[in-house]
């Protein structure tokens, strides 16, 4: 199995990179998977783009070019301004070995709520990647914001692949850590199958789906 894990790096954040190098090395992978490092930095891109969150989405765009041309068969992402244990990696590709398309680790972001589709530990099967591109929303008028996480999730359930969600490993975003652990009964009758695949539905419609973004990041904390 041949892995490409990175992220998107901002310009003002390149001293994180020989850290998350050095640490990519450090995963208890199994002989079978080969791993390959990739990092993109602002100044990588192909044009100028004037929001972050817009930077982001070009970054993980052309990571996702890069895991399509060179033929991998999962692309994994771990944004480089966190720090992962040593067995995140091979308990992502383990679950995805049963079976699901998307594997997402659940994480505390640096406000202190967790959030159940980011990409600090999403691994991504190629049959996922070389169908579904990254996209964001920014509405012209209010400027609000609908990140390439939810939007990547609902076009994902959309298309029918198959996700599963669960705090494979231990990871520290900023001052924030996060312990491995069980789901609690609450956090899998809210992120279901049937629960997310009935938001993405309704989340086709824009306008809908910036209102549901919104909703969902305020609540996300409660566990």
């Amino acid at each position: 199995m041949r892995i490409l894990i990175g992220g998107p790096v901002a310009d003002c954040d390149r001293e994180e990179i020989p850290r998350f190098i050095k640490q990519g090395y450090f995963f208890d992978c199994p002989e079978r998977v080969s791993l390959t490092i990739s990092l993109v930095t602002d100044s990588c891109l192909d044009a100028q783009y004037p929001t972050r969150l817009e930077r982001i989405v070009a970054g993980r765009e052309k990571l996702r070019q890069q895991a399509i041309e060179g033929e991998y068969d999962v692309m994994v992402f771990l944004d480089a301004d966190m720090e992962y244990s040593c067995d995140l990696l091979p308990a992502l590709v383990h679950e995805h070995e049963k079976g699901f398309d998307v594997v997402y680790n659940v994480y505390r972001l640096k406000n202190g709520c967790f959030t159940y589709n980011g990409f600090g530990g999403t691994l991504i099967s190629r049959n996922v990647f070389t169908t579904i591109p990254f996209r964001c929303y920014i509405n012209p008028e209010t400027r609000n914001e609908v990140d390439e996480g939810f939007l990547f999730e609902m076009d994902v359930l959309n298309a029918g692949f198959t996700i599963s969600r669960g705090v494979f490993g231990a990871t520290r975003h900023h001052e924030h850590f996060t312990e491995k652990r069980v789901m609690t009964p609450w956090e899998k009758i809210r992120y279901s199958y049937p629960a997310r695949k009935a938001m993405a539905f309704a989340a086709r419609n824009t306008t809908t789906a910036e209102r549901i973004s919104r909703v969902g990041y305020r609540r996300m904390g409660e566990v």
